[in-house]
């Protein structure tokens, strides 16, 4: 079992892709690939996008949907 991110606010799959995102303090995190991390652990972080949202977004933040590409 591999920890991805922690203290994570909200989480949700991509609906048309093995993509994965999710809200954890005060980051927007993308994983566009991730089950690399069952390959090599290196891999998941170069596959991870990362934006700050801790302005845009409050303490009890809820991703509604997270569709196409």
């Amino acid at each position: 079992m591999v920890k991805l991110c922690m203290m994570v606010d909200t989480m949700m799959w991509n609906d048309g892709s093995d993509m994965l995102c999710a809200i954890a303090d005060g980051k927007l995190n993308v994983w566009y690939y991730p089950n690399s991390v069952y390959v090599d652990k290196d891999l998941l972080d170069m596959s991870k996008s990362s934006k700050d949202v801790s302005v845009e977004v409050g303490k009890s933040s809820v991703i509604d949907g997270f569709t196409g590409s």
